[in-house]
């Protein structure tokens, strides 16, 4: 279990930060910021993120704003469908009217693929002043340029898995064994790798374009589902992990102002390599990632601030058996931890976290009877956060976590809310 490696008893966290840290921290005022995920490779990317993921997902700024971003939101996630009370009750976090931008009430889980694209392209192009847009996966439809801070080509670049090779060091990236230029050129040649290896698709991300291959056959299934793609393919060395870390990092629009690492996490991920949740246990940098770290703040950064990029990102970097760091993915954007590293550096997340995303079925009166007493934002001996959450008739959806003591608690905790109805791959993982 996570806590064993770290000692029995886990310690209040402290923050690294002086004073109150957020989205406002580094984008300009007046930033409108869409957490999202265009559906399909509308953005350049490998997205298979659905309608439901996607509403949340946008909905977790809101936590993390500050005072001088605007955030949109699926109208799912607001009181528009949510009962107020409910939002009340769960302390759901949320933002000023002022600074709270909803998408039509029609965007919702009927719309998928290429119409959802245009919807929402739509949506935006109404309701984002020019020059004021940041968004995770900008799309690169040219009739949305003028709505970018940044060149969407400049943040398509900077996720692009193929690059990592220019700005980290050689020696901390995995072995490639190959680069194809498309999923066609993989599937004419996958029966000639060796395995184990992993297959990414060089321009995806949440673990939608990663496929761990043990063996031939796991070879197979990646290039039938690759083989379709237009990007690259990337074909690199497994490693056998014993640590899985998420950094996350934070460079301010303002170039005098030095750049920042927010948070480290530990990452769950499923044995394909999607991530489901993250444990926090600390505020401090763990020894094996000192030298990764290090190279991060005075090479890596620096180098894509030059490109004209800045706010916040993260890396994905695995610990080998023998204490290596391999920098393995990269997120120019904000990743489904960032809002509880600003929590924590906020203090209002003061315990170790496990955070994880549910599913409960029920009326509103259910929920609340359900998970009230664990969630209720005076609860005594609250362990329950919720940062995001959705309504579609009977279901509920949302991304929170469970604060702790120990691993005792932990487990207890993540099995009390699983035994309330709520269904999560993360906390199921920890009960």
């Amino acid at each position: 279990m996570f806590l064993s490696r770290f000692g029995a008893k886990a310690s209040q966290l402290k923050t690294v930060f002086e004073k109150e840290v957020s989205l406002s921290s580094y984008f300009p005022i007046g930033t409108e910021f869409y957490y999202g995920y265009p559906a399909g490779e509308d953005s350049g990317f490998l997205n298979n993120v659905t309608p439901a993921v996607e509403e949340l997902v946008a909905a977790r700024a809101n936590s993390c704003a500050g005072d001088s971003v605007s955030v949109v939101n699926f109208a799912a996630t607001t009181s528009l469908t949510i009962p107020q009370e409910v939002l009340d009750e769960f302390g759901i976090p949320h933002v000023k009217p002022e600074q709270l931008i909803v998408l039509p009430k029609n965007i919702d889980l009927s719309l998928e693929g290429e119409n959802r694209n245009e919807a929402v392209k739509a949506a935006l192009k109404e309701r984002i002043k020019p020059g004021k847009l940041v968004m995770a996966q900008p799309y690169t439809d040219p009739s949305l340029a003028n709505l970018y801070q940044i060149p969407a080509t400049t943040t398509a670049w900077l996720n692009d898995k193929t690059n990592m090779e220019e700005y980290i060091s050689e020696k901390l990236l995995p072995k490639r064994h190959n680069i194809y230029t498309n999923g066609a050129e993989f599937f004419g040649d996958y029966e000639s790798l060796p395995v184990p290896v992993v297959v990414k698709a060089s321009l995806s991300s949440s673990g939608d374009g990663v496929c761990i291959c043990f063996t031939k056959a796991d070879l197979e299934e990646a290039a039938n589902k690759f083989a379709h793609l237009e990007g690259n393919i990337l074909v690199e060395q497994y490693i056998s992990t014993v640590k899985n870390y998420g950094v996350h990092f934070g460079v301010p629009h303002n170039k005098k102002m030095p750049v920042d690492i927010i948070g480290v996490n530990e990452q769950l991920t499923t044995e394909k390599g999607e991530f489901i949740g993250g444990l926090i246990h600390n505020a401090g940098i763990p020894k094996e990632l000192e030298g990764a770290i290090k190279h991060l703040k005075k090479d890596i950064l620096p180098y894509v601030r030059k490109m004209g990029w800045y706010g916040i990102g993260g890396f994905d970097i695995l610990v080998d058996q023998d204490g290596k760091a391999y920098f393995i993915d990269c997120n120019f954007r904000m990743t489904g931890m960032s809002a509880y590293h600003f929590m924590i550096a906020n203090n209002i997340l003061k315990k170790p976290i496990a955070a994880f995303s549910g599913e409960f079925i029920g009326s509103a009166d259910e929920l609340r009877a359900k998970l009230s007493a664990y969630g209720h934002h005076k609860a005594e001996g609250r362990f329950l956060h919720l940062i995001a959450i959705s309504k579609h008739e009977n279901t509920w959806r949302f991304n929170g976590a469970i604060t702790f003591n120990n691993e005792t608690e932990l487990k207890e905790y993540a099995r009390l809310v699983v035994d309330a109805g709520v269904s999560t791959q993360a906390l199921s993982s920890l009960a």
